[in-house]
């Protein structure tokens, strides 16, 4: 009341929200990844705000062989795309599917988001970011390498790495709690697939059934 000089209810008034940047609980599973093919599915993040919706400018991954952050099988990717909901898009069987980049000197990868095209987290709610791998082709020896292992994860830490900002506060964001590397599976690059497939027994007394 305007008249006691003691108040007897206090408001606080939060800086900004949070974020959140988790492993999804379907982020793939253990695959092959066969050279020449398109937007496969490597990673899915799970990204929650908290208090506030967050608009994403940029958004990074890394590649990891299995036993750490690794140079050499960069080349094994022809392009790296994103999956995900715009602000427009969210609540919606919507989604955005942007450009594809390759590695260059390191063994991360920035995307870079601007307006109407960035990517959307809503207050108090979730939403999901999946990566889309293209593996390159086999070349006799060159191309792509087999047998190779890799998973990929989003880091943050610099504005060269991750760009938010809070909705409602305007805040700066660039560097959120990272999931760990060991709730990704690994994915092997392959030639082919082997398909196996059961067939009629003619009923030949030699045919091995």
């Amino acid at each position: 009341n305007a008249g006691d000089s003691t108040p007897t209810t206090f408001f606080g008034i939060a800086e900004r929200g949070s974020l959140a940047v988790v492993a999804a609980s379907d982020t793939p599973d253990k695959n092959l990844a066969v050279m020449g093919t398109s937007d496969n599915e490597v990673s899915k993040f799970k990204l929650t705000g908290t208090d506030e919706g967050w608009n994403i400018e940029k958004f990074s991954v890394v590649l990891d062989d299995g036993g750490g952050v690794s140079l050499d099988d960069m080349d094994n990717f022809s392009a790296l795309k994103l999956k995900y909901q715009t602000q427009t898009q969210w609540g919606t069987s919507n989604w955005t599917i942007s450009s594809g980049k390759t590695f260059g000197a390191t063994a991360s990868l920035g995307f870079s988001f601007s307006g109407s095209d960035r990517i959307y987290v809503p207050k108090d709610d979730s939403t999901y970011v999946t990566v889309l791998a293209s593996i390159a082709t086999y070349s006799g020896g060159n191309g792509a390498k087999s047998k190779v292992p890799f998973k990929m994860y989003p880091i943050s830490g610099s504005a060269d790495s991750f760009v938010a900002y809070g909705a409602q506060s305007g805040y700066y964001l660039i560097t959120f709690t990272e999931p760990a590397s060991t709730g990704f599976n690994l994915h092997f690059v392959a030639r082919s697939k082997p398909v196996f497939a059961k067939s009629a027994w003619s009923g030949g007394e030699l045919e091995l059934a």
